[in-house]
């Protein structure tokens, strides 16, 4: 390949991540956009319409329908920003069961992993902080459970597991669990978590003074992890 040729060579960065060997299987844009096509065009036309990608990954899905709604709505939203503020914020979604496929989707739909930056072709400057788990279940005695549920115990106290559930909720715990998260919760997934003296009740304060975390830090935290309700 002559260098003329090499300096006019722009691949898709997704198409090269979808030829990757992986754990993830990406979808290549060609093929997303094939299954883009089956659907209804006047969709793209709609300001009303709303999408869902359930699994995003690379976001390549998001980015196609992004595209599409661009031009499809040139006419009724002639003003280009407004447009594209409209469709991130009123018409895109999408759940990723991974932090990195979130910040690759993130890149791959906003130009940027953080969509409260300046980088950003549309601003969030409220996001949205995750949950991670769901609320703790406790089980009575000779019950049993599917691998649905991790059982954690068991426990001779039933105020030691209150305890345990008390640790669970803090945001604390949520975000080292969110590191490890993925599409199998295991044991592994909570290998970052620091076992706790389980005979008295914590709070993130508590934790926070425990492990000397920075007001930046705890900021974080705070910032990306929802409360428990």
């Amino acid at each position: 390949m002559s260098n003329t040729a090499l300096s006019n060579y722009n691949p898709d960065v997704l198409s090269c991540l979808a030829n990757l060997s992986n754990d993830e299987v990406f979808t290549p844009p060609q093929l997303a956009n094939q299954m883009l096509d089956m659907l209804p065009q006047e969709l793209f036309k709609s300001p009303d319409t709303r999408f869902l990608d359930p699994c995003a990954k690379s976001g390549v899905f998001l980015r196609e329908i992004a595209k599409r709604l661009i031009d499809g709505l040139a006419d009724e939203m002639p003003d280009l920003q407004k447009r594209i503020d409209h469709i991130m914020h009123h018409q895109l979604y999408g759940l990723s069961i991974t932090q990195l496929t979130a910040l690759m989707s993130r890149r791959s739909l906003y130009c940027s992993k953080d969509a409260s930056c300046k980088y950003s072709l549309t601003h969030f400057d409220d996001p949205i902080p995750a949950r991670i788990i769901g609320k703790a279940e406790f089980g009575e005695k000779n019950m049993i459970c599917s691998e649905t549920f991790l059982a954690i115990g068991p426990f001779t106290k039933k105020d030691e597991a209150v305890n345990v559930a008390s640790y669970m909720q803090t945001k604390f715990f949520r975000l080292l669990v969110g590191i490890r998260k993925n599409k199998n919760m295991t044991q592994k997934t909570y290998s970052y978590v620091p076992l706790q003296d389980f005979s008295k009740p914590w709070t993130d304060a508590e934790l926070y003074a425990k492990y000397g975390l920075t007001d930046e830090e705890i900021q974080f935290i705070e910032s990306m992890i929802r409360p428990m309700e």
